[in-house]
């Protein structure tokens, strides 16, 4: 199963983060509890973008900008 993203903007701070992103059956994601950055739960947020592969999501977090939380932005990024 691939990992999927899903971008959320938090309701108080219209800050967007990044969840992780569980697939459904139905083609749909469920974000998982908190972004990756651990900053922003989900209940406080609001879906952007949903069920976006990991390219995806660097090209719509890079066409929003600044607006994107840069520790959730740099995991899509990382090197293991």
């Amino acid at each position: 199963m691939a990992i999927m993203y899903t971008l959320r903007k938090r309701n108080d701070t219209e800050e967007v983060h990044i969840f992780l992103a569980d697939p459904r059956p139905d083609g749909k994601c469920a974000s998982r509890q908190n972004s990756i950055c651990r900053k922003a739960p989900r209940a406080e947020t609001t879906v952007t973008k949903a069920c976006l592969t990991e390219q995806e999501a660097r090209l719509a977090s890079a066409k929003i900008g600044r607006k994107v939380c840069g520790t959730c932005v740099s995991h899509l990024y990382e090197t293991y």
